[in-house]
C-alpha cells in the first residue's frame, strides 16, 4: 500500500509533465496515423493517456475531480460505438459533448492551479509552471476544436473549407490551432454568425492567455534564477 501511495504522489507531482506529454503525443500520432483523427488508431493511443493525465491533475477528491472522472467514464463507455458503420447521431453528438466538456474541465483546473501558484497559495517549481503554461495553451486549441466540431454538427455549413463537400475533422483541428497563432490563411473560414463568434472567442482567449499567463510565467522563471537575485543585491561597500 505504501509503495502504491508513494507512486501516486510521484505521478501527481509530475502531473503537468504528463499532461503536456499526452497533448504533444496527439500531434505526433496524428502524423504517423493520418487516416482518421477522430475514432481512429491515433486517438485510440493518445486518448487513454489524456484521460489519465487530466484526472491526475487533482490531488484531492474535489468536485472537479468527480466531474472529470464521470465525464471520462462516459467517454470510455461511448467510445466503442465509434466502430459502428452507422453510429446514431444522438450518440455521436453526446460523445462530442463529453469530449469538449472533459477538456474544458481540465483547462479550468490548469487555470486554477496556475492562479494559485501566482498568488503563492500553491507551490510549483519552474518546470511544473512551464509545463502547465504550455499545456493550458494546447488545451485552448483542443477545446476550440471540439467547440467548432459541435457547431458544425449542430449547424452544418458553419465553416467553409477547401473541399466543396464541406469541412472535415482534420480541417477543424487544423483551423483551431492555426487560430491560436495567426488569424488564419483563408483556406478555412467561419461562415455562420455563431462560428465567427466562436473563432473570435478562441483566438482572443489564446492571445490574452499568451500575454498574461505566459508572460508572467517567463518573468517569474527568470526572477527566480540565482544569478538574477545576485544581480539585484547591492555590492558591499569597501572600507577606506
Amino acid at each position: 500500500m505504501f509503495p502504491l501511495l508513494h507512486g501516486r504522489r510521484w505521478w501527481h507531482f509530475r502531473r503537468f509533465e504528463g499532461l503536456l506529454l499526452s497533448l504533444v503525443c496527439m500531434f505526433l500520432l496524428n502524423i504517423i496515423f493520418p487516416g482518421k483523427i477522430y475514432g481512429g488508431t491515433a486517438q485510440a493511443c493518445y486518448l487513454p493517456l489524456q484521460l489519465l493525465a487530466g484526472i491526475n491533475l487533482y490531488g484531492r477528491l474535489r468536485p472537479g475531480f468527480w466531474a472529470a472522472a464521470l465525464t471520462a467514464a462516459g467517454i470510455l463507455a461511448l467510445h466503442p460505438f465509434q466502430a459502428l458503420s452507422s453510429m446514431p447521431r444522438a450518440l455521436q453528438f453526446s460523445l462530442l459533448l463529453l469530449h469538449g466538456l472533459f477538456f474544458f474541465i481540465i483547462l479550468l483546473e490548469v487555470f486554477i492551479q496556475l492562479y494559485r501558484a501566482q498568488t503563492h497559495r500553491l507551490h510549483l517549481d519552474a518546470r511544473q509552471t512551464l509545463c502547465a503554461g504550455l499545456s493550458g495553451l494546447l488545451l485552448i486549441g483542443y477545446s476550440g476544436f471540439f467547440l467548432f466540431l459541435l457547431l458544425e454538427n449542430f449547424q452544418p455549413g458553419s465553416f467553409r473549407g477547401p473541399d466543396p463537400g464541406g469541412v472535415s475533422l482534420q480541417d477543424l483541428f487544423y483551423f483551431s490551432y492555426i487560430s491560436l497563432m495567426t488569424i488564419g490563411y483563408g483556406d478555412i473560414t467561419p461562415v455562420s454568425w455563431a462560428a465567427r463568434n466562436a473563432t473570435v472567442l478562441v483566438s482572443l482567449s489564446a492571445n490574452i492567455y499568451s500575454l498574461v499567463v505566459i508572460a508572467s510565467i517567463v518573468g517569474r522563471t527568470f526572477a527566480s534564477r540565482p544569478g538574477q537575485k545576485a544581480d539585484k543585491e547591492p555590492a558591499p561597500k569597501e572600507n577606506p
